[in-house]
């Protein structure tokens, strides 16, 4: 399988970005970016990381992964699903309020533990927060119950400007 990671992949594009994987070769996992800064949603991270997990033998090919972006990658703890040490300098892993790192999620537990970590995120009243943690539960739930797979659930959130709107926090 192969991924090529263009300078930015949010959600307003991730169709396109999908469409663009090539999974001739399941067995090994290829991901590809060019030397610049490389944005990816939290939710592509959480993605590529599932997918590396699912790969045998942990054949996984990072040759062509150029980018600046490396420290931020490893702050999301992409490289731990993967299976690769990260070739980058220190960087401060402590989300501190700002995000959460890509999570594997197992059992109920694991879900309730993520949403607990990502509802102060949003810095929302109990109404508004308890709807997001309704369905985040509803989400993470359904993929345990119905995705017949012992990987689980990947999650990632961030808190980010939204600059489409008057300025606040959005996340990820």
């Amino acid at each position: 399988m192969k991924i090529e990671l263009p300078p930015s992949v949010w959600l307003g594009i991730i169709e396109t970005f999908i469409r663009r994987i090539d999974p001739s070769n399941p067995d090994v996992l290829e991901i590809e970016s060019g030397e610049s800064w490389v944005s990816v949603h939290p939710m592509v991270l959480a993605m590529i990381a599932a997918l590396g997990s699912e790969v045998n033998n942990k054949k996984i090919d990072l040759t062509n992964f150029k980018t600046l972006s490396r420290d931020e990658f490893t702050r999301m703890n992409f490289f731990k699903f993967l299976g690769s040490e990260a070739k980058s300098v220190e960087v401060d892993t402590e989300p501190a309020g700002k995000y959460i790192p890509i999570t594997q999620i197992r059992d109920s537990d694991g879900l309730s533990n993520f949403i607990k970590d990502m509802v102060p995120l949003l810095h929302l009243d109990q109404d508004k927060s308890e709807l997001i943690s309704y369905v985040m539960s509803e989400l993470g739930r359904n993929v345990l119950e119905h995705a017949q797979t012992p990987m689980g659930a990947f999650f990632a959130a961030e808190l980010s400007r939204d600059q489409s709107q008057r300025p606040g926090r959005t996340m990820h």
